[in-house]
């Protein structure tokens, strides 16, 4: 179980030592890793709970996830990669304020998103 997390967090790479752009791979992929399983979690929630709309947008989430999981393996561009998962908490984040959640609480999820920003981009890029 350690050696097939240790395959999807680091991009199926073996590294010697551990720098700035090993980081960034790794935080990518736990997004992504994070993010596929939460959003399975709450497609499920929200559609027993009635929230159609945003279970089938979660859905699409889901695909796109699971598309730039393939697309980060394949090219090991964590730029590219982080913006994508910058782009679709964004796409999340726009349809819980939109919609309200789950006992309106859509609108507490917001505050992830500078902080997801700061870890994935970095200190420069990440708050601006």
């Amino acid at each position: 179980m350690k050696r097939i997390l240790l395959n999807l967090v680091n991009n199926g790479q073996t590294y010697s030592q551990v720098n700035q752009e090993i980081r960034q791979i790794q935080l990518v992929n736990l997004f992504f890793i994070i993010g596929l399983l939460s959003n399975a979690l709450f497609t499920y929630f929200n559609y027993t709970h009635g929230f159609i709309a945003m279970a089938y947008s979660q859905i699409g989430i889901i695909l796109l996830i699971t598309l730039s999981i393939l697309y980060f393996r394949k090219t090991q561009n964590y730029t590219i990669s982080s913006n994508l998962v910058l782009g679709m908490m964004f796409l999340i984040h726009l349809g819980l304020t939109l919609e309200g959640g789950i006992n309106t609480t859509g609108l507490y999820w917001v505050h992830i998103f500078p902080a997801a920003a700061y870890f994935l981009k970095g200190e420069k890029v990440g708050t601006q």
